[in-house]
């Protein structure tokens, strides 16, 4: 795919301005930092702030570090990563490198809020998942494990789009080991939701094929020599992880049950 224009990706940006206000009362880090400093910005971060939609941003962001911590990865790279805070988690270990990118508005902008509270091993680059040159190597030692992290980027890409961003995370598991640690590989059934759907009413750029079954996404990875092991976000109750069942006055089961059909996928090469 040629002449990749960052600006035909841009109407997506807003969807990670949304994921922020549903996870006020969660304990995940500067959430309402992040939402005032993008407030004095004009930017809008209204969203409706449904429990189950809260259930979900909150356990597919904590069932993702949870995972990640039992890989002993010590190099990351999110692509796409939205305005969530998850390199103030991950870069204070001074053994980790942590490496996000997303477009490069959403970069520079990511990059002010962050100033105050970015260590040395936490690096935000522009760039985008479709452009091999732009899965930047330089911060990484090809000896050690990279987990490559996305939570939420395929579901606006075309099928061919999907194709080149799954392409560019097998070279980099192939250059260093590691994993793929996504939750985009979550079937229809889920993702026609009512929350979801409101979701993808802020952005034009939903209408593109989705995974009906596993069993389709395990041959769709197949095909591109890589192999996944999925974890329902149910896993994040059954840990003790969730906190905004509680904030909402609603019955861990009451969740358990909304987040069963959602997954996080472990992805290796096969």
């Amino acid at each position: 795919m040629n002449n990749i224009n960052d600006k035909d990706f841009e109407s997506i940006m807003p969807t990670a301005y949304a994921c922020l206000q549903p996870l006020l009362k969660s304990d995940i880090p500067l959430v309402k930092e992040t939402i005032d400093f993008l407030q004095s910005k004009n930017i809008d971060c209204q969203a409706k702030i449904e429990a189950e939609r809260s259930f979900f941003l909150e356990s597919r962001y904590k069932l993702i570090n949870y995972l990640l911590n039992k890989e002993n990865c010590n190099q990351f790279f999110e692509i796409a990563s939205g305005f969530l805070m998850r390199g103030s988690e991950l870069s204070k270990n001074k053994d980790n490198v942590y490496v996000e990118m997303d477009l490069p508005p959403m970069a520079k902008l990511k990059k002010e809020f962050a100033a105050p509270y970015q260590s040395s091993n936490w690096h935000i680059i522009g760039g985008n998942a479709l452009r091999p040159y732009d899965f930047c190597d330089e911060y990484f030692d090809k000896n050690k494990k990279i987990a490559v992290i996305s939570q939420g980027i395929l579901l606006y890409l075309t099928a061919e789009e999907k194709d080149i961003v799954a392409n560019n995370v097998k070279q980099l598991l192939q250059e260093h080991g590691g994993v793929w640690a996504s939750s985009d590989f979550t079937c229809k059934s889920f993702l026609n939701t009512k929350q979801v759907k409101e979701m993808n009413a802020i952005t034009p750029r939903h209408h593109f094929p989705l995974f009906e079954t596993q069993e389709q996404i395990i041959n769709y990875l197949d095909k591109h020599g890589l192999k996944i092991k999925f974890h329902s976000h149910a896993e994040a109750c059954d840990l003790g992880l969730m906190t905004l069942p509680k904030a909402h006055k609603i019955n861990i089961k009451t969740a358990r049950e909304y987040l069963k059909d959602t997954t996080v996928g472990i992805v290796r090469l096969k």
